[in-house]
């Protein structure tokens, strides 16, 4: 517990010596420039989902046609590999499949295109699909999901109670739960959504699945009947589970503001992990800049940090248009991204 504490006093005080009026150096200047990543990085001896801060920029903050924002944010490039088994209420398996899905690019503005393989006794074959990330509506594709919604990722701004669309049903959250999955070779706790659906046209034949409240994809799927149908995320460059997270009191700004600058890190997994902590801002004209970098920071199993004003500031007159701020997991030896989380808001 003294651990715990000293790290979050740690961390408070190393962002409160700076000064945050927009006229500090670039990220650059400390020596810790953020570098692309391998297709694979090594985390704490294991494979984490990376992305490089020149990267592809995120689509969640941006409008489409009509004003209507993305409820999901599938990137190009990004993968969900599931296990896809079948077993009877005694254990015994039926068989063991894969049930695999790549998000390819952005076929026109909202609809990125994306491919889904099968492998598994009953069937095999890659079908192809194009989602719209306004609404999860799937127009067209090869996908027995065309004309329906898109049922492997869904919105996060849900609650117990409310209704969703899946696939050509309603589903209803009717709960939560701590879905425990291998991922990146450590057991990771994802608290998650649970829904309730059923196989359209058979309204007796449920499904429950567990979705990542953080990102939204699909982590578990189960189905109430024998042989029980059962699909498990086994692996995933998808950054899923809050293992930090950066956020802001508003979404808009003037100058004289107060802004309250939140900040959560969480150890998911069933060890201690050792990374680097950043956080940094990024400008409308799309030059970033560095304001925490705490080097090779050991969360112990269990460690749970949040403070909704970890920064508060008053905001001085800067350009208009719309800042990110980032937080992020480095890989303490390259500070190549490991895990990060964004938060928009605009000037006016």
């Amino acid at each position: 517990m003294e651990k715990i504490v000293a790290l979050g006093i740690t961390l408070t005080m190393l962002i409160s010596m700076l000064t945050l009026t927009f006229n500090i150096q670039p990220a650059e200047a400390d020596g810790a420039k953020y570098i692309k990543p391998d297709a694979n990085v090594d985390l704490f001896g294991d494979k984490l989902p990376t992305r490089a801060l020149d990267g592809p920029k995120e689509h969640s903050f941006e409008t489409v046609a009509g004003d209507v924002k993305p409820i999901i944010n599938p990137q190009p490039g990004q993968y969900a590999n599931y296990s896809h088994n079948a077993y009877f209420k005694n254990g015994t398996v039926i068989w063991h499949g894969w049930w695999n899905t790549s998000y390819l690019d952005y076929l026109d503005g909202d609809l990125i295109n994306a491919t889904h393989t099968l492998v598994r006794p009953i069937s095999n074959g890659t079908f192809w699909l194009a989602i719209n990330k306004t609404n999860r509506w799937v127009p067209i594709g090869t996908h027995w999901w065309v004309n329906s919604w898109y049922s492997a990722w869904i919105e996060t701004n849900i609650t117990i109670g409310s209704v969703i669309k899946i696939w050509k049903t309603n589903g209803t959250v009717i709960g939560t739960a701590i879905s425990k999955v291998g991922l990146y070779g450590l057991e990771i706790s994802i608290d998650s959504w649970m829904v309730r659906f059923s196989e359209p046209g058979f309204p007796h034949m449920n499904y429950t699945g567990l979705f990542d409240k953080q990102s939204g994809l699909l982590i578990e799927l189960t189905s109430s009947w024998e042989p029980h149908i059962n699909l498990t995320l086994t692996s995933t460059n998808v950054p899923v589970g809050s293992w930090i997270s950066v956020y802001t009191d508003k979404s808009s700004y003037s100058a004289g503001d107060t802004m309250h600058l939140g900040l959560n890190v969480t150890n998911l997994s069933n060890r201690a992990i050792t990374v680097c902590i950043a956080v940094w801002i990024e400008t409308p004209d799309l030059l970033t800049y560095l304001t925490l970098h705490a080097h090779a920071i050991t969360l112990p199993i269990g460690f749970n940090y949040g403070n909704p004003s970890f920064q508060t500031f008053v905001l001085p007159s800067i350009p208009p248009g719309i800042y990110t701020w980032h937080a992020a997991f480095l890989e303490r030896a390259t500070h190549k991204i490991l895990v990060e989380d964004t938060a928009q808001w605009q000037f006016t």
